[in-house]
């Protein structure tokens, strides 16, 4: 691939099998294995190879205690090792036994779901995640005017999670109500960072921790008109780490989403809108000079997607999707380094359009 000057190769190779196993009426086994295998080299890599080994073992339970109660736990265990063949060229200019990294991580999920009526079930659930650093994050080394230099010693980001939810099923409308409280937290979160004024890098920029709400609702109005709504708050609490800035006043705290669904023998339509608060956004950087800090208010912005599909027969479809379809706006705003003179960062959401053909073979 070639995209802004920037040249690589990237060859990933997968595999995977898993075996589910129904010991009885009430508990049921998988277990699964799983190897990856990347390698991606080019001139953002310093025209070198980085690579990666990842060896994931997995295993769940479901049990089903009784009618009401039925409880799930599930781990998983990942071995990573990298490695690099050239030595680094830019920034840090590591040589190339310092990317010989290894990684042990677990992951786990449980669950557990209590039906309090025929209408009405309660959902609890926690779990440990683990976001393992990418490739070009650990061992990028790109030499152009913008230079971006990987980092060997990034830690793997865990992410902490609980939630409790209720939901009541309205056979009045044929519809829902479904309720989620949430928390999260993350350790070692990976931010990009500028440690100097033409130079990107990643680092463990700190810890973060968010709570929130989810509420949704939807019926059918007729056999083929449904329609829906959401609300979803989350407060951010950031913990950043020395030097290393993220700013929890970047999130948006409120989005408000409708939507509809028309469907009628092989028609399906969709469309949905999703408002979005605004954010007094912030950005700090490790700069010793020029302009460490972009602040800049976001407004609040309307999303509308939509979906047409027409099923041509059991095996093909037509589709026409279009996203963002109101006006173009920025969901995060541009910085200037007046000593280099180059605007950075920002991103500005246009519109798009897509036909598709789906054919089943």
């Amino acid at each position: 691939a070639d995209i802004g000057g920037f040249h690589y190769r990237n060859i990933l190779d997968v595999f995977q099998a898993e075996n589910v196993k129904l010991l009885d009426k009430d508990n049921t086994v998988r277990t699964g294995i799983e190897y990856r295998q990347s390698m991606i080299r080019g001139n953002g890599f310093g025209e070198g190879e980085f690579a990666s080994k990842l060896l994931g073992i997995s295993t769940m339970w479901d049990h089903r205690f009784n009618d009401k109660l039925t409880f799930t736990n599930s781990i998983r265990l990942d071995h990573l090792e990298t490695d690099k063949d050239l030595d680094q060229v830019v920034g840090n200019m590591y040589s190339a036994d310092k990317f010989d990294q290894n990684f042990d991580e677990i992951s786990f999920n449980s669950g557990a779901v209590y039906k309090l009526s025929d209408l009405e079930t309660l959902r609890f659930s926690a779990g440990r995640g683990v976001h393992l650093p990418s490739l070009i994050e650990m061992g990028g080394d790109s030499d152009k005017a913008i230079k971006f230099v990987g980092n060997p010693y990034l830690d793997p980001e865990v992410i902490w999670s609980a939630e409790v939810g209720y939901s009541k099923k309205l056979p009045e409308v044929q519809g829902n109500f479904k309720s989620t409280v949430f928390y999260q937290y993350f350790e070692d979160y990976i931010s990009k960072t500028i440690p100097n004024p033409i130079t990107l890098t990643a680092e463990n920029a700190g810890d973060s921790e968010s709570i929130g709400l989810e509420l949704s609702y939807d019926q059918m109005l007729n056999e083929n008109l449904q329609v829906g709504s959401s609300y979803t708050f989350m407060y951010t609490n950031d913990k950043q780490d020395g030097a290393n800035m993220f700013n929890e006043d970047n999130n948006n705290e409120h989005k408000i989403a409708a939507w509809t669904q028309y469907t009628k023998d092989k028609l399906n339509a969709y469309a949905e809108a999703i408002w979005t608060s605004s954010v007094d956004y912030k950005s700090e950087t490790n700069l010793a000079v020029a302009d460490p800090v972009v602040e800049q208010k976001i407004d609040s912005y309307i999303t509308l997607n939509a979906n047409v599909s027409y099923d041509i027969t059991e095996k093909s479809k037509v589709s026409l999707s279009g996203y963002n379809l109101l006006d173009e706006h920025n969901e995060l705003p541009n910085g200037y380094n007046s000593a280099a003179d180059y605007v950075y960062g920002g991103t500005e959401l246009g519109r798009s359009v897509l036909v598709s053909y789906k054919y089943k073979f």
